[in-house]
């Protein structure tokens, strides 16, 4: 065993109140003080508190040692110690002299290196007493606090919305400004938080860290990676109380549900006219606003949706191979989605059930206005059949 993993093992000591673990006491009982807010020593010139007695005693240099005096040459400030202003020169000049050895990130602060060697040693100090999780930072510990204890301490003035971080709270506030301070030199796209914007230049650099173990597809977020590993493991988590559907994400399963409630959340300002999904609303606006923003780099036309400027484009080639073509009528399709629904007329599979009866269905949409019958409310579906006869 190394020297730097015997002395992880030995950091039997932790502090109760954040967690932060400690090879002795004596390191532990300083520590403490941090959460105390006791400065019990205090400077005999200027009458300055501090928590330890070796902050004290650094700080009276700066009194009995005015020749020795360590000031930043571009703000003036005062250091005692020769490490302090060089922390600070870098942070006032950005300058960057620590690098990590393995992904060659450059950091102001040694510190903030130490910190970050984390992410590649898997090292997490940082335990909940109560669920046992742990954790890089302490930071991180304490926002997954929250989660047990329910605390949201930092509220959004304009909703009265509440979240267990500042960071969150500030990022939600630009829901309300409309503020998108991270742009993208490219393509000149803006983003309300750096984690967004850090994802979209992946689609520029070609960056794509997550690689699939089986069939080798690589992806540039991890929740993408993950999600295309159901598709080899046939994992489906969510599942639908009413029918018992499954899906692979949470936010199809969520969908599908407005398919027995007949929930439209989503309004249009103008007609009134209410939709299912956020997508839909904004692809009707348009049929108000007349914009139409896929246009054929051919003849110049332009469509309202990206699926018609895809059927276009393969009628001007003449390539039906990039349409999905039915082996058994030979009915083309553009959406992959269509011509999955589609081949249920063929098959003769129906698996959307109503909770209600025992009638089944091969479309979501079918079983959404079947579901009007026992609302007691009546459907139009333009002559479509409103249920298939059980």
């Amino acid at each position: 065993m190394s020297a730097s993993n015997s002395a992880t093992a030995q950091r039997t000591l932790s502090c109760d109140v954040c967690q932060r673990k400690f090879v002795n006491l004596g390191n532990l009982t300083q520590h403490r003080l941090v959460h105390s807010g006791k400065r019990q020593h205090r400077c005999h010139v200027c009458c300055k508190t501090f928590q330890t007695s070796s902050d004290s005693e650094a700080h009276v240099h700066i009194h009995s040692h005015g020749d020795r005096k360590l000031s930043c040459n571009l703000c003036k400030r005062v250091f005692t110690k020769l490490s302090h202003l060089k922390a600070h020169t870098c942070s006032r000049t950005q300058e960057r002299p620590f690098e990590c050895q393995i992904c060659k990130k450059q950091f102001t602060h040694s510190v903030s290196l130490k910190l970050h060697n984390r992410t590649h040693s898997g090292e997490r100090p940082f335990e909940c007493s109560l669920c046992k999780m742990q954790f890089a930072y302490s930071s991180g510990l304490t926002r997954h606090k929250r989660t047990h204890t329910g605390e949201r301490p930092y509220a959004c003035d304009v909703c009265k919305k509440r979240f267990t971080c500042s960071g969150t709270l500030k990022v939600h506030i630009r829901s309300h400004t409309g503020e998108r301070p991270f742009e993208c030199d490219v393509c000149k796209k803006q983003f309300s938080n750096s984690d967004g914007f850090r994802k979209h230049m992946r689609v520029h650099t070609g960056y794509r860290p997550y690689e699939c173990d089986v069939c080798k597809q690589q992806f540039t977020v991890a929740s993408a990676l993950k999600l295309h590993m159901r598709r080899h493991t046939g994992e489906r988590p969510f599942e639908c109380y009413i029918c018992q559907t499954q899906f692979t994400q949470s936010g199809s399963l969520k969908l599908h549900m407005r398919t027995h409630t007949g929930e439209k959340p989503y309004k249009c300002q103008v007609c009134k006219k209410m939709f299912t999904r956020a997508g839909d609303l904004k692809v009707h606006i348009r049929t108000h606003t007349g914009e139409r923003p896929y246009e054929c780099n051919n003849c110049k036309m332009q469509f309202m949706r990206s699926d018609s400027l895809k059927i276009h484009n393969c009628m001007q080639s003449g390539n039906s191979k990039q349409l999905h073509e039915c082996d058994i009528c030979k009915q083309e399709f553009s959406l992959l989605s269509s011509f999955e629904d589609h081949m249920y007329s063929h098959t003769g599979n129906r698996p959307f059930g109503c909770g209600v009866c025992d009638c089944s269905f091969a479309l979501a949409v079918s079983l959404k206005h079947h579901m009007h019958v026992h609302a007691g409310k009546k459907s139009n579906l333009f002559n479509t059949p409103t249920h298939t006869p059980c």
